[in-house]
């Protein structure tokens, strides 16, 4: 089923991308005396992987769903392309679980699904995974076992708050994400319902199931009778 998902994740990538490149196009000019584009622009044979650069957002004081305070909330990220001028051709894709910012970087480049000549791509770190604030990296007396429980939404405000206070974006093309990150995508939905144009979730729950469930399908020894939580692809547009 995991297998499965990853396709229609591909599959699902590749049928926003037109949508995406045609919004790039209206807001570009054409060549003019009907010259052609840059070449520069075109991939290259020997071009490099997308690494994208990392950055760090610092919230002072952030309040978790738990009721805990953290005096400082850490949200790792990085950037792929650059932000137009009219900053507006911004994706925003939050972290599947046990993923850095670079884990959908096989999707990122020059005729892909997002291409960062066209879009500027966010890539987040969850909260307790990656290196955003999590028990390991937390000084006391939030280390280890003591760090509070942070949610979903969590995750959304914070991510929330540094696109708007530090890159001042007010609106993404999309949302795209692959598990805890379609879960991610959902929250936004919920919360920000005008803050995208589209969400992209894939193999993604709405809330997180208990084990021995897994979003992927059902585990050995699950109760019998209750279908998968994998729903492998929803496209919101």
């Amino acid at each position: 089923m995991k297998k499965l998902g990853l396709v229609l994740f591909v599959i699902s990538f590749f049928s926003i991308a037109p949508t995406l490149a045609a919004q790039n196009a209206a807001n570009n000019e054409p060549p003019k005396n009907g010259s052609p584009q840059n070449k520069d622009t075109q991939p290259s044979a020997n071009s490099k992987p997308e690494q994208g650069e990392r950055h760090e957002f610092v919230i002072a004081n952030f309040k978790t769903e738990s009721g805990v305070t953290l005096p400082q909330a850490r949200v790792v990220y990085g950037t792929y392309g650059k932000l137009n001028a009219a900053r507006d051709n911004a994706v925003l894709v939050p972290s599947h679980y046990m993923a850095d910012f670079h884990g959908y970087e096989w999707l990122i480049g020059p005729d892909k699904a997002l291409d960062p000549s066209k879009l500027f791509i966010v890539a987040t770190e969850l909260f307790g995974n990656g290196h955003s604030s999590s028990p390991s990296n937390t000084p006391e007396p939030f280390h280890g076992p003591r760090f509070p429980v942070t949610t979903i939404r969590d995750n959304v405000e914070a991510v929330h708050r540094l696109l708007t206070e530090e890159l001042k974006i007010t609106h993404l093309r999309a949302v795209v994400g692959f598990s805890m990150g379609a879960q991610q995508a959902f929250q936004w939905a919920v919360s920000y319902p005008t803050f995208a144009d589209r969400i992209v979730a894939t193999c993604g729950t709405a809330t997180t199931s208990k084990l021995p469930w897994s979003p992927h399908g059902p585990q050995k020894g699950a109760p019998p009778g209750r279908p998968s939580d994998c729903n492998p692809l929803t496209v919101l547009v």
